[in-house]
């Protein structure tokens, strides 16, 4: 069966723009991760993929070969004490003979004063996670399954 062609709906709304730090559609057909609201674009690093997506192209990352995107702190993704929210897909294919979980959205570093939140799927369980540091601080704050993952 084929499925329709799906179009992505840009949305207009000030409220929209007002309220939301940065939005990346991981369309592009290389390079950098352009932000839709033209505020943070996301460095390439090791030449990210491009496959065909549900809609339009998306990117693909292939595990242990140190592709991603990256940004230097910035204090508009840093969340603090405020309610924050992601939403993303991705598509999992399951890893055999691979050690580590693998993040999917990461601003969250090892060194003592740099954690801050996390979403990765645990290798153990191919389970999606959300972590999340309480004081920046604290390697042992919130983690939480996500639903449907």
């Amino acid at each position: 069966m084929t499925r329709p062609a799906l179009t992505l709906p840009r949305v207009s709304s000030p409220l929209f723009y007002e309220r939301t730090a940065a939005v990346w559609h991981f369309d592009e057909t290389t390079g950098n991760a352009l932000d839709g609201l033209k505020r943070e674009t996301l460095t390439a690093t090791s030449a990210p993929g491009t496959i065909a997506g549900r809609i339009g192209n998306a990117r693909s990352f292939v595990r242990n070969t140190a592709n991603y995107f990256t940004k230097a702190d910035d204090a508009v993704l840093s969340m603090g004490d405020m309610s924050f929210g992601f939403s993303f897909w991705w598509f999992h294919q399951a890893q055999t003979g691979v050690a580590g979980d693998y993040a999917l959205i990461n601003k969250y570093l090892s060194s003592a004063s740099n954690r801050g939140y996390r979403v990765f799927v645990a290798n153990a369980t191919g389970l999606a996670v959300f972590a999340m540091s309480s004081d920046g601080t604290n390697a042992a704050g919130k983690l939480t399954q996500l639903p449907g993952a």
